[in-house]
């Protein structure tokens, strides 16, 4: 639970996120052509390594001290989608 009860505002959070992935796709399609599937999955495993310890982070920060920050999770979502994308999604 990212902390966002609004039903509508989580429909345009996952709205974008999906338009967010959509268009890393269009972007990563060339650059699999250009830059090799290689380099491009050793970026996208990294960049989904940071977004998970990036969640990872504010799961803590909510545990331990109570500080729980809503964009950190989307912004780390976002990331992983993107990263994914570039990579290991089709």
């Amino acid at each position: 639970e990212a902390g966002i009860d609004d039903r509508l505002h989580q429909t345009q959070i996952l709205t974008c996120l999906g338009l967010l992935k959509l268009s890393c796709l269009f972007v990563a399609g060339p650059m699999s052509d250009r830059l090799g599937r290689r380099p491009l999955l050793f970026i996208s495993i990294s960049g989904m390594l940071c977004a998970l310890a990036l969640i990872t982070w504010d799961t803590w920060m909510n545990e331990q001290h109570r500080q729980h920050h809503p964009a950190i999770t989307i912004l780390g979502l976002a990331m992983y989608l993107c990263f994914f994308s570039f990579g290991l999604g089709p």
